[in-house]
């Protein structure tokens, strides 16, 4: 019997086969034995050619193609079926920086989760994201999702709460958060992410359901939720005007 694997990667996608590839391109850069990890791949029915894809990469571990309640929904099913050690969630068309660097320290350290820097890509410019302690949860997520590396034991059967579209993620760390679970922070750049999805252009959403993790599974108080509420506005319309700016500017080289 095969020894399980140290890490599982589970992408999600839909209609989104050239993001897929360019996420498989990044697992494939990987030196380590291939047994060190496994890739689940779960697509939500696609009609863009992704299913053929997932049937004949040899890169992908186990996959699954139909109609889901979502991307945490998905993120669930991939949960379910991993059996590694530790889970990154990493969709379709973000990218490692290194999986190699990634295996390495979940050698070197025995906790619930380390946190990753996460590099941002706003079209032709990118910015470096730092990962911060824990405790930062109680302003937002400590790191990008991409950038984070669960203990699968703490996670438990479909972790994350379907009721949030934009912000399970922050949701199940701050549940994690509430459980005193030991992290580490990791100054190491592992993964890229890809500026502009569902999260930038449903500011309004993202701010609400922030703010309710924060009043009713944190605890926080009025005043304190309000203020971070101000702050994520402000960071959320910067990010739109950069994204838009630098898109625009992507645009203009190309025409010339």
């Amino acid at each position: 019997m095969n020894a399980a694997p140290l890490l599982s990667i589970i992408t999600v996608c839909f209609n989104d086969l050239p993001g897929l590839i360019e996420t498989e391109a990044s697992i494939k850069n990987a030196t380590s034995p291939k047994t060190l990890f496994e890739w689940i791949v779960i697509d939500g029915n696609s009609s863009d050619g992704t299913k053929k894809f997932l049937t004949e990469s040899p890169t992908i571990t186990h996959f699954v193609t139909e109609r889901d309640n979502g991307i945490y929904d998905a993120m669930n099913k991939g949960t379910n079926m991993a059996v590694g050690d530790f889970v990154i969630y990493m969709n379709s068309g973000d990218i490692f920086t290194s999986l190699d660097s990634i295996l390495e320290s979940l050698h070197l350290h025995n906790f619930d989760l380390l946190f990753y820097d996460a590099r941002f890509i706003y079209g032709d410019y990118s910015r470096v994201r730092k990962a911060k302690d824990f405790t930062y949860i109680t302003h937002g997520i400590p790191a990008n999702h991409q950038a984070i590396a669960f203990k699968r034991s703490t996670l438990g059967p479909s972790p994350y709460d379907t009721t949030y579209k934009i912000c399970g993620d922050y949701k199940l760390l701050a549940d994690l958060y509430n459980k005193s679970l030991s992290h580490k922070v990791i100054h190491q750049v592992t993964a890229e992410f890809k500026v502009g999805g569902v999260s930038t252009n449903r500011g309004l959403k993202l701010l609400n359901e922030a703010y309710n993790i924060q009043r009713k599974t944190l605890g926080i108080s009025f005043h304190t939720s309000a203020l971070s509420y101000a702050r994520r506005a402000i960071s959320i319309t910067l990010t739109l005007i950069i994204h838009r700016l630098s898109n625009a500017k992507k645009r203009l080289s190309k025409s010339q």
